[in-house]
């Protein structure tokens, strides 16, 4: 299938303190992409034992669009074990989108 081979229409970032070491599929919200909006959240979480992100909150939102995109990103990342909980970490994630080839793939 010749769409497997194309590359996404978006670009999904996180920068963190802590470097995720895998994380669940990239998602763009759905509304945003259809009005070819760019986003960017910040948000601050914890990271338990096993490497799961815990207390997910999200500090700021470019646009309402992303805010709950932002939480299902960092509920998907993985982190390495630590055998402690890490508090406070903050990261920032940013929606790109390549609007015109969104909008060809209807």
């Amino acid at each position: 299938d010749s769409a497997k081979n194309q590359p996404a229409p978006f670009e999904i970032s996180v920068k963190s303190a802590i470097t995720p070491v895998a994380h669940a599929e990239f998602r763009y919200p759905y509304i945003a992409a259809r009005q070819g909006l760019d986003g960017t959240c910040d948000v601050s979480f914890s990271v338990d034992a096993s490497g799961r992100p815990r207390s997910v909150t999200i500090v700021s939102c470019s646009s309402e669009a992303f805010r709950s995109a932002a939480k299902s990103v960092v509920e998907g990342l993985k982190f390495s074990r630590t055998g402690a909980s890490i508090q406070s970490v903050t990261a920032t994630i940013r929606w790109d989108i390549n609007a015109r080839q969104y909008a060809s793939l209807d």
